[in-house]
């Protein structure tokens, strides 16, 4: 049995209107009349029913201008009309067809016709509802997806994976890599509230997001405290490193630092780097090499507003940096190391 449903009755003649609300709600509907045109356009935007049986010859506003006002106005789409005229009136039928009525109901009114057509345009109506809701609730998961992809995957990534269903591991020869964390942070964890820690990280990772993209560059992913960028990795950049070194300071000036007396440090690299998605049913995309190493342990030398580099970076984006000398770092044979001490910049909104 079909569910009862709201059905709206439009005609001018009181007699017809009778019968028909005494044969619906008989059906278990309930009924709404109106006596011409305008009435009907003022009830269904009040609350739209879920069927209307429209006569189509009234006074003032007939038939055919409900079906007209109805076409124009999308949020009306789903409402089946059904028109009721005589028999003869053919001509009159096909019209109110042609402008948007699903069917045609003959006078006088056969109550078993009656019930089956409308019941079954009821069931149609509810399908296509569904089918809306269902289609909608498919493409919000696919918008969850793709964020949650966006949110482990670069772009560039997401495309090939989309297109070609992998992402072929890649050896790069250029690429910026920037370390940045937060100096002191194992202590602050110590001495702070959980909820404080995990909001710094969060503060920091959006910041990381927000200059990477006002500078062309790739936030690439979180390391505990740190958060790392590279700059002509999957997106091709002409100065890859003063684009790392700008997101370094604006990250240096993020006013929330100052709350809780922290300072970051930064390692800089540049050199090859091999990159691939690891994992299957938890995707990572990461990046690996020499470079990528030694920019982590440059990060983690002492210090505030200060940045590490090594020499082809401080060559192509810092030749102002200071040298301090060589160093051996752990893992990494021994390097030219520069330190770049920064005016932080203003932090991007």
């Amino acid at each position: 049995m079909t569910e009862p449903a709201r059905i709206l009755i439009v005609d001018d003649t009181a007699y017809n209107r009778d019968i028909l609300i005494e044969e619906l709600e008989d059906l278990g509907h309930r009924t709404q009349t109106a006596v011409d045109g305008f009435d009907a356009l003022e009830r269904i935007a009040k609350a739209p029913p879920d069927l209307i049986l429209l006569d189509l010859m009234m006074p003032r506003l007939d038939g055919f201008g409900v079906l007209t006002a109805l076409r124009d106005r999308r949020e009306y789409a789903d409402i089946p009309v059904i028109v009721v005229s005589a028999h003869h009136e053919i001509d009159r039928v096909v019209r109110g067809i042609e402008l948007g009525a699903v069917d045609h109901l003959p006078k006088p009114i056969e109550p078993a016709i009656l019930g089956a057509r409308v019941n079954a345009w009821l069931e149609r109506s509810r399908a296509r509802v569904r089918e809306r809701a269902y289609i909608a609730e498919i493409e919000h998961q696919r918008a969850r997806g793709d964020a949650l992809l966006e949110a482990i995957l670069p772009r560039e990534a997401i495309r090939e994976l989309s297109t070609t269903g992998r992402v072929e591991p890649r050896a790069h020869s250029d690429v910026a890599i920037l370390f940045i964390d937060v100096a002191g942070f194992s202590r602050f964890t110590t001495a702070t509230d959980p909820h404080e820690v995990v909001d710094v990280v969060s503060m920091l990772s959006d910041a990381a997001e927000r200059s990477a993209t006002a500078e062309g560059v790739e936030k690439l992913k979180m390391v505990g405290d740190a958060a790392v960028i590279t700059g002509n990795l999957m997106r091709p950049h002409e100065a890859p490193v003063a684009a790392c070194i700008a997101c370094a300071k604006a990250l240096m000036a993020e006013p929330w630092l100052k709350k809780y007396d922290l300072g970051l440090r930064a390692g800089l690299t540049y050199g090859p780097v091999l990159s691939g998605i690891t994992g299957r049913t938890r995707m990572a995309f990461d990046i690996w090499g020499q470079a990528v190493n030694t920019a982590a342990h440059l990060s983690g030398l002492p210090g505030r507003d200060v940045i590490y580099l090594d020499g082809r970076a401080a060559a192509l984006g810092a030749p102002a940096a200071e040298p301090i000398g060589p160093m051996q770092l752990k893992g990494v044979a021994a390097i030219d190391v520069y330190r770049l001490c920064c005016e932080p910049a203003g932090p991007v909104g």
